[in-house]
């Protein structure tokens, strides 16, 4: 997974800016979980429990938009307040990755886009 651009973990700004729902691809689990991290290559989302499988489908809403993403579960760290599911992105379409960018550019601040 590539390094994040944007690692500030859990302010109520990041948080309520982007929610995400997390599904299992087996069976039918949903639940709602809280962006903690992004980058071009992956996510970390905190949710209630972990799900079953290794292939998750997540909804990450950012502002009026959203973009329903298939991620491989590469990793999981559980504590007092849930599981924080490690993501990687399983073959984007464009506007996937479009949508991403967008997210990922916007944590980064002005000026993003052009290092990039």
């Amino acid at each position: 997974m590539q390094q994040p651009v944007w690692t500030g973990g859990h302010t109520r700004e990041f948080a309520a800016n982007y929610r995400a729902e997390v599904r299992s691809v087996l069976g039918n689990s949903r639940q709602d979980g809280r962006l903690v991290d992004i980058s071009m290559g992956g996510m970390a989302v905190r949710v209630g429990s972990r799900p079953g499988g290794r292939q998750v489908q997540v909804r990450v809403w950012a502002g009026p938009f959203s973009s329903e993403l298939l991620c491989m579960v590469v990793g999981a760290e559980e504590d007092e307040s849930g599981v924080v599911l490690r993501l990687q992105y399983t073959d984007l379409l464009p506007a996937q990755r479009a949508f991403v960018r967008q997210v990922v550019e916007g944590l980064a601040g002005p000026g993003a886009a052009q290092a990039s």
